[in-house]
């Protein structure tokens, strides 16, 4: 078995263990991608439920090929609670083991800081 061939079989391995252990995760009351640049931007309540009404994916699996999802280029994370983080982290992940890409904005908002 060639290096490519246990890499290929590798990534799969991963990608269907996210895909079990978040199965049924949901976004259901948690804060969603547009809400947190409204929160980045101190906005008000009526903005941020404007923001939540234009994510419309009803799962976390329609993001991993939404091209119109950008995980990698933002700092959002931080503006996520702990509801929106467990359901869009899955897509996230995945889209870093199919791509191989490790992602620096990514890697800095799951870094835990014990000075913070």
């Amino acid at each position: 078995m060639s290096d490519n061939s246990k890499l290929s079989d590798l990534k799969a391995s991963v990608i269907v263990e996210i895909y079990e252990s978040f199965a049924d995760v949901g976004r259901e009351g948690g804060v969603s991608w547009s809400e947190t640049v409204v929160l980045d931007d101190r906005g008000t309540d009526e903005e941020r439920a404007e923001a939540r009404a234009q994510d419309t994916e009803t799962s976390w699996q329609e993001l991993i090929d939404d091209s119109e999802w950008q995980p990698e280029l933002s700092f959002d994370w931080y503006f996520l609670d702990a509801i929106g983080f467990r359901y869009y982290l899955p897509a996230a992940m995945i889209r870093c083991v199919r791509s191989g890409y490790n992602n620096e904005n990514i890697a800095l908002c799951l870094t835990l800081v014990a000075d913070w």
